[in-house]
């Protein structure tokens, strides 16, 4: 799996540069080595590379988006008259529609999580 794809398309989410990318690797690399860690067949990976590295990608900008604090308290910025106000907490819940989404598409590539509680009828 390549972790360039990953870096790629989070810099294409995020917004970042080229610049930012040093600081925001091992968030990428954490959530590559995540969904990796989830795969049932490894074996199969380099067929769905692309699809990998776009739950990654979303992922890692779900933790970015949480890490840097853009979820909660709006940023004010006032100069002068003038004053602008923006509220991340709709970007964050964005960055998690994403991230639910790409998982979403995955799903089959994915070991079950969770926990079933039924009985057995006999």
């Amino acid at each position: 799996m390549s972790l360039k794809n990953v870096t790629d398309r989070f810099l294409m989410l995020s917004g970042l540069g080229e610049s930012d990318l040093k600081r925001w690797t091992p968030l990428c690399r954490d959530s590559l080595e995540y969904i990796e860690s989830r795969l049932k067949n490894k074996d199969n990976s380099n067929e769905n590379v692309c699809r990998i590295s776009s739950a990654a990608a979303a992922l890692a900008y779900y933790s970015y988006c949480l890490t840097t604090g853009t979820s909660g308290n709006p940023k004010r910025f006032k100069a002068g008259d003038i004053e602008i106000e923006q509220d991340y907490t709709q970007l964050t819940e964005s960055a998690k529609a994403l991230w639910l989404c790409e998982k979403e598409k995955i799903s089959d590539l994915l070991k079950e999580e969770g926990f079933y509680f039924g009985r057995i009828i006999t």
